[in-house]
């Protein structure tokens, strides 16, 4: 739940939509909290979103895939454990280690293949295998923001790399890696995560979101989590965001909105670096099924 929260939520402010007046500047800059997944649903809710893209001049996204995506296969052999005495075997209990030979095996990944990658990076990899099942067959909203940009004639632009973003799941120590892997596949199976994701799907239109805030308050029990997930993302891409408006560029910012909330999410920052950023209202819409 920890990395599908992270990765595919990010959501825990029912605020989504934010215009930023940033110094010295005449048109506003905007701000979305997205989810990385897509419905009809959140489809809809894009619509009245895709306005405030036609004002800008700029999309800038964590990733836009067209941009890195093919980077991502170049990085697997950096996600080796650079240790020939590395043995996965003996950061889990037995019991652990055997319910994720089971998992991996379920999924038609070859355990020997894959134990030698970090264990975040092993978790990585599994939950995006059991999402691809269950909510394969739409764009992700972040891709469907880019796309429509180029339409327009807008340029779409990542605010981070997908080496900055596969650092921050691995800059983790091993032995915190593994303690989260291990708790994490407890419950990891299709059928829960279809769940989950359902929940999550009708808080995030409903914009009753706050339920996320307590698995974000649970991330301080393990050093240096939140910092590698949130805090150093926020402060990188928000110093990005600058290079845009030093050029008076306007900019349309959609991020994982779990990025936007919080004393160090970058609501926060842009407000302490002199900018106004206020709300914009969005229609609290009715969902459908996740699936539908």
């Amino acid at each position: 739940m920890r990395l599908l929260l992270c990765l595919y939520f990010s959501f825990v402010s029912a605020q989504l939509l934010w215009r930023v007046q940033v110094p010295n500047h005449n048109a506003p800059s905007y701000l979305f909290g997205t989810a990385h997944f897509s419905s009809k649903s959140i489809e809809r809710l894009l619509s009245y979103v895709f306005p405030y893209v036609d004002s800008v001049e700029v999309v800038a996204v964590e990733i836009n895939p067209q941009e890195q995506g093919l980077k991502a296969l170049s990085l697997f052999q950096k996600m080796v454990v650079q240790d020939s005495t590395y043995d996965l075997s003996q950061w889990m209990s037995r019991r652990a280690y055997r319910r994720l030979i089971k998992i991996l095996r379920s999924r038609g990944m070859e355990p020997q293949s894959f134990l030698h990658y970090q264990p975040m990076f092993i978790h990585l990899l599994l939950v995006q295998s059991f999402l691809r099942s269950i909510i394969a067959t739409r764009q992700p909203v972040d891709l469907q923001l880019c796309h429509y940009a180029v339409e327009k004639g807008k340029t779409c632009k990542s605010l981070e790399t997908i080496e900055e973003q596969f650092q921050a799941y691995t800059s983790l120590p091993l032995d915190l890696q593994a303690k989260l892997l291990a708790e994490d596949i407890k419950h990891l199976n299709e059928k829960r995560l279809k769940r989950d994701l359902e929940r999550l799907h009708r808080h995030y239109l409903k914009g009753d979101l706050s339920v996320f805030l307590k698995e974000v308050k649970a991330w301080e029990r393990y050093p240096g989590y939140r910092e590698a997930m949130l805090t150093n993302r926020n402060q990188r891409m928000v110093e990005r965001l600058w290079k845009f408006w030093q050029e008076k560029r306007t900019v349309f910012v959609a991020v994982g909105a779990l990025h936007l909330a919080g004393e160090d999410g970058i609501v926060a920052l842009l407000k302490q670096q002199g900018c106004l950023v206020e709300p914009i209202a969005l229609p609290s819409l009715k969902p459908g099924r996740l699936t539908d």
